[in-house]
């Protein structure tokens, strides 16, 4: 199994119909209790909105009222519920102001345990998100103000009880949503829902912008958050832990929209005292502690945590220009190939080529890495090559160095002979003679990623010759493959490949397209070609696929191509049809002019 998985999800059975059958069984839901008729009312509600059979808008939002109007003087009872709550968490975002003020008194009386709540902590949270949004669009400053000090409010309680809250499972969430409220961090789903359900004829663009400007207090308090934290004693342990890694990272990607000075000093501070420390055994040389990971007692602690990496990623992802380069300094100089080839620090080095703008600062990162290419693709981290090959595309340095150390990794630079061979072991990631032994191209998800990168290099002549070398029953594998079919696009679109081979390509494919035409994916390929095909090779295409038409008719795919280019009118009145695709191609020239000159004047 490759590195690169993180984690495989589990195919979920549907909540509904495990609902239902617990109900059948007398189990109302964990959590709080309810009686069967309310169990049953909920479930009605769940059913009612998975389906979305609502007519009109306003007929949804009188049944959101309607359920609503269930849970008075039981709006704790409800939230805790796991049936119930799925329910309210799905509703609230739409309900009215006055429902809003409700559930805000009756949980302002019991923070505490709805915030530790395994139900109720979620339905807060949405409450929270609702409430900062609701502020925004209210027409009177006394609704506004209401909304505001709730937050507050809130804000407060959590920020109290802080020491408490971070380690506990639902209540570290909370106080997530609490730093995204304070940041004026806006969720687009909650803002839209109130528009469209309850003032329909509000004009604002206000709930679909990420940050919004947020009241002094909640910048204040903000601020307030951050000091604490810093001030802890057990700070230097936060980034080791699953919950408060993953509550930094909240805090770095709003504090960045919010408050540059204090992120950096937040990244300097978790960059000192956390991620460049080294525990007592790493620093003592003791054979117990040696594996097989090469040099692995030279590398930071940091690098042997999941939590810890993955807050390393947001820190750099966050990271200023002069923080990004003592990140680099500190923690990855002269590592980078251990690292790339470590089955969690790959994904750290992943994130500092991914976040790299400066062509001087990559080339040494590159310098590291060129001659380790071979072992990074044994290491099965295969995203690294990739990350590797897209930075050498953005900021276009060492392309033809990047692809002669890749096909000296793959074994197909000597002899000349199997440099015809680049494209598919590329597409594969395995070396020539492990191909040779293989009797089908596999396509790799990362291979295709890096075969689309090098096609865009400004000199991909290797490359298109490859895949114009590839015998026909391999390109039919490429391009009807999930994976493999976006070749096709980088082919046909990018600017480096000329019209010679772009011809070559579509005459070589010819018998072939009414085969990709009645696939899934060989019809996007099938598509990517004609989208920048002129007419005489349109033309081509189209006599194939006209000789066909019942075939193409019969099939799922093929009969949406027959009728996106004009099939039966090809067939039958092929003058017309010319006369379609002239009109068809002076548009999009005239709408690729309007672009090009609106992207030039901004």
């Amino acid at each position: 199994m490759e590195s690169q998985h993180r984690g495989k999800k589990r195919k979920r059975k549907s909540f509904l119909r495990n609902a239902k059958k617990y109900g059948k069984q007398g189990k109302f839901g964990r959590g709080s209790h309810l009686n069967e008729d309310i169990y049953q009312y909920f479930v009605r509600v769940l059913q009612l909105l998975q389906t979305d059979s609502f007519e009109t808008e306003e007929e949804k939002a009188i049944f959101t009222n309607n359920v609503f109007d269930e849970t008075i003087n039981e709006e704790v009872n409800y939230s805790c519920n796991q049936l119930t709550s799925t329910a309210l968490d799905k509703l609230l975002p739409a309900a009215s102001d006055t429902v809003l003020r409700r559930f805000m008194e009756a949980f302002g009386e019991n923070l505490r345990p709805i915030c530790s709540d395994p139900y109720g902590s979620h339905v807060l949270e949405t409450l929270l998100l609702t409430v900062l949004q609701r502020g925004l669009i209210s027409d009177t400053q006394s609704e506004e103000a209401d909304f505001t000090n709730w937050v507050i409010k809130v804000s407060k309680f959590v920020l109290n009880n802080l020491e408490d809250f971070v380690w506990d499972t639902y209540a570290n969430h909370v106080i997530r949503t609490v730093i995204e409220c304070l940041g004026g961090v806006l969720s687009r789903t909650t803002g839209e829902n109130y528009k469209i359900h309850i003032k329909p004829n509000i004009k604002t663009t206000k709930p679909s912008i990420a940050f919004i400007k947020v009241p002094s207090e909640y910048t204040e308090l903000l601020r307030e958050l951050v000091h604490r934290l810093s001030a802890w004693p057990q700070f230097q342990d936060l980034p080791f832990a699953h919950l408060t890694s993953g509550l930094l990272q909240t805090l770095l990607s709003v504090l960045k929209k919010t408050d540059h000075e204090l992120t950096e000093k937040l990244i300097l501070k978790l960059l000192d005292e956390c991620f460049t420390l080294r525990k007592e055994e790493d620093q003592i040389d003791n054979s117990e502690h040696k594996s097989n990971t090469p040099d692995k007692h030279t590398i930071l602690s940091v690098f042997e945590d999941v939590s810890a990496v993955r807050l390393l990623e947001a820190t750099i992802t966050n990271a200023s220009p002069k923080r990004y380069t003592q990140i680099y300094a500190k923690c990855f100089i002269n590592h980078l190939a251990t690292l790339s080839q470590h089955p969690v620090a790959n994904f750290s080095v992943q994130k500092l080529l991914d976040c790299c703008t400066e062509k001087g600062e990559f080339e040494a990162i590159y310098g590291e890495l060129e001659e380790h290419l071979e072992e990074i693709l044994k290491s099965h981290n295969t995203g690294v090559i990739l990350s590797l090959a897209q930075a050498c595309k953005r900021l276009s340095t060492k392309q033809g160095n990047f692809q002669k150390m890749l096909m000296k990794a793959l074994h197909c630079i000597e002899p000349k002979e199997r440099q015809i061979f680049l494209s598919p072991l590329a597409l594969n990631l395995v070396t020539y003679e492990e191909q040779a032994n293989s009797k089908e191209l596999y396509i790799h998800l990362n291979g295709s990623l890096i075969l689309q990168t090098l096609l865009n290099f400004n000199k991909p002549i290797q490359v298109i010759n490859s895949l114009l070398d590839m015998n026909i029953g391999d390109l039919k594998t490429v391009l009807t493959d999930p994976k493999g079919s976006h070749v096709m696009d980088a082919f046909m679109k990018s600017e480096y490949v000329g019209e010679k081979s772009r011809d070559r390509m579509i005459n070589k494919l010819q018998g072939l397209y009414v085969a990709l035409a009645c696939t899934k994916h060989g019809s996007r390929s099938l598509d990517a070609i004609w989208d920048v095909a002129n007419l005489k090779q349109k033309i081509l295409i189209m006599d194939e696929l006209s000789a066909k038409e019942p075939i193409m008719n019969s099939n799922q795919y093929g009969s949406i191509l027959a009728s996106k280019y004009y099939l039966p009118l090809y067939k039958h009145q092929e003058n017309e049809w010319r006369d379609l695709q002239g009109k068809e191609f002076r548009k999009k020239k005239l709408f690729a002019d309007i672009i090009g000159d609106s992207g030039k004047s901004s």
